[in-house]
């Protein structure tokens, strides 16, 4: 982080963007002697749910949530099947603060704003999360319901012996209370939970 400090300070113009849920990065101008680049970022990860310290968490955590937030939204909160091509470009859009900051080269994709189901997925962007896509449906935070259509599966959780449980499905981080965010562990594309369920609200 140090390296990303400016010693002079500096002054952002970070515009009003509208993600797919109609939240918005609610900074116009940032005057800080952090980087705008780090101002943005963690605008998009407050945007997800992250808490302040989330950037520290590793970019499969936060591209896997912002699937969980696309397909949660556009699936109407799990109830409609929404076809690959909208949701993976509306998980897309949610990254580009934190591509900004972290991996400059994503931010080449193009992104034309259309979500078209017979438009051929872009390349680029499918081979970015697919691989994250796969991981979530392995471990079942969401479901392909057929052909290219998902939806986010109900949340639960799974106990094992050593007394840890894992927070399964497709649920948003930023739908989920504050009490059970604090209590989340993120392991790649999982989440866990470092208290019982039962605890928390949760039902297993």
């Amino acid at each position: 982080m140090e390296k990303n400090i400016s010693k002079e300070p500096v002054k952002a113009n970070v515009s009003l963007h509208q993600d797919p849920r109609g939240l918005e990065l609610k900074v116009h101008k940032v005057t800080s002697s952090v980087s705008a680049c780090s101002q943005v970022e963690m605008l998009g990860l407050q945007n997800l749910g992250f808490g302040v310290k989330a950037i520290n968490y590793k970019i499969e955590s936060i591209q896997a949530e912002a699937i969980r937030a696309a397909l949660w939204m556009y699936s109407l909160e799990g109830t409609t099947p929404v076809h690959i091509n909208r949701f993976l470009r509306a998980a897309h859009r949610l990254m580009k603060p934190i591509w900004l900051y972290r991996k400059v080269s994503a931010l080449d994709i193009a992104d034309d704003g259309l979500d078209s189901e017979t438009d051929p997925l872009d390349t680029h962007i499918f081979a970015l999360y697919r691989p994250i896509l796969s991981d979530l449906a392995q471990s079942g935070d969401v479901v392909k319901k057929f052909d290219n259509y998902w939806l986010p599966a109900q949340l639960h959780t799974k106990a094992f012996p050593d007394k840890r449980w894992r927070l399964r499905g497709g649920v948003p981080l930023y739908r989920l209370s504050e009490q059970v965010r604090h209590e989340i562990v993120f392991v790649g594309t999982e989440r866990w939970l470092k208290s019982e369920p039962g605890a928390l609200g949760l039902e297993r």
